[in-house]
């Protein structure tokens, strides 16, 4: 419960940044906002509701695919 306030700030935060990034119509912009919430919202399962054995994998995935593609962005 006392967690609530802050990840819902932070839920709002991510969301706006994704659909920033989906506004400026760049693909790599796009997939790496995207893969971004993903990283995130599996953290956030993991951590509040269940844990499961292929998320540990499935966040460093996703995170790092959003690392190299809003990288690739700036090119």
């Amino acid at each position: 419960k006392a967690l609530r306030v802050p990840v819902i700030a932070y839920l709002g935060v991510i969301s706006a940044m994704t659909v920033c990034g989906w506004a400026t119509g760049r693909g790599w912009v796009i997939a790496g906002t995207t893969l971004f919430v993903i990283s995130d919202t599996l953290l956030g399962w993991r951590q509040f509701v269940r844990e499961r054995s292929w998320m540990a994998v499935a966040v460093m995935v996703t995170y790092h695919g959003a690392i190299v593609s809003l990288a690739l962005s700036l090119w």
